[in-house]
């Protein structure tokens, strides 16, 4: 609605809308001066003015708006949304960090910008201009929101935890200690466990489209094998184990041993008793990976003669005789 206002000889003032039309009654000879306001638009022509009028005189008007900008960049960010709302509504898309973006807006009006990208915060949050009257300026910094994945590792020191998908970092922890990564909003993770010898409970955890701080505690357990075999030839036999770990057990003839042994581990296992030799003496295992058997056989030191080509030969009442 335009005001449009009758000044000089005499003076009046009428409201009118759009493509409305305004009408003065003025005394012959005099001067008039007739205007069109309103606020935030200006006219075409500014004003007319009329002199010693003499007949009816007729004047049209065409207004258009002031118009202002807001513009500003946005950093930290691409592809981020930047809303006009207010007495006008607009949309534009920054495609790139650092760009600019800009509005025209009327004079007068009052406007918030406000940008917007899921998984970011904003300083300032929105901004907002009130009966505005002069260009304006205001720069938006984008910060992603992140979240911590936790937890702890019981059962083992020396435990790295791995973390895949829309990140990748690793860790190194003792027994008992704390993990921690900072991922991302709206990202999709994967954390796992690893340590030569030692299976986890569980064995690796997923995130996905990750909305808050997450926790998951992950156990060790040891992987073992086992040392096995029998004896042969001798009863009472004191079977011993030594190395990475120790331990005894006594086996009779055709008993079997059997040790616990742990992943990589390095073990002799040896088998003795009083008046006897064994073949072979003793078994070595190095670096285990996989379970291991080893028979031992005993003979009676007192009959062993000698050893030929692999054969043993006992001394009896009638001569040598092999085993």
């Amino acid at each position: 609605q335009v005001t449009v206002t009758l000044s000089g000889d005499a003076s009046a003032s009428q409201d009118v809308k759009d493509g409305g039309r305004y009408s003065f009654t003025v005394e012959y000879g005099g001067s008039y001066i007739v205007t069109p306001s309103k606020t935030g638009y200006h006219f075409s022509p500014s004003n007319f003015t009329v002199n010693n009028i003499s007949a009816d005189q007729t004047q049209n008007f065409n207004a258009s708006q002031k118009n202002y900008m807001i513009s500003g960049t946005i950093a930290g960010a691409a592809i981020v949304t930047i809303r006009l709302s207010g007495d006008k509504t607009d949309t534009r898309t920054v495609m790139n960090d650092g760009e600019s973006y800009s509005f025209a807006v009327g004079e007068g009006g009052s406007y918030t910008i406000t940008p917007s990208k899921t998984g970011y915060t904003f300083n300032p949050a929105s901004k907002t201009f009130t009966n505005i009257d002069a260009n304006q300026v205001v720069n938006f910094t984008a910060t992603q929101i992140t979240y911590t994945i936790t937890g702890t590792v019981s059962g083992a020191d020396g435990i790295t935890l791995f973390v895949t998908g829309d990140g990748a970092a690793s860790q190194t922890v003792n027994n008992n200690d704390t993990y921690s990564f900072t991922v991302v909003h709206a990202g999709n993770y994967t954390i796992t466990p690893e340590k030569a010898g030692y299976v986890f409970t569980p064995s690796s955890k997923s995130f996905t489209n990750i909305a808050s701080n997450q926790s998951q505690n992950f156990t060790a357990a040891m992987i073992t094998f086992t040392l096995t075999g029998s004896i042969i030839g001798a009863d009472g036999v004191t079977v011993t184990l030594r190395g990475d770990a120790s331990g005894s057990q006594t086996v009779n003839s055709g008993g079997s041993y059997s040790f616990t042994a742990a992943y990589g581990g390095s073990y002799t296992v040896t088998p003795s008793r009083i008046g006897y030799f064994f073949l072979p003496a003793n078994a070595s295992f190095a670096n285990i990976t996989s379970n291991q058997t080893q028979q031992f056989t005993g003979y009676q030191i007192g009959k062993i003669a000698f050893i030929l080509n692999g054969s043993i030969y006992s001394i009896n009442s009638d001569g040598s005789n092999k085993i």
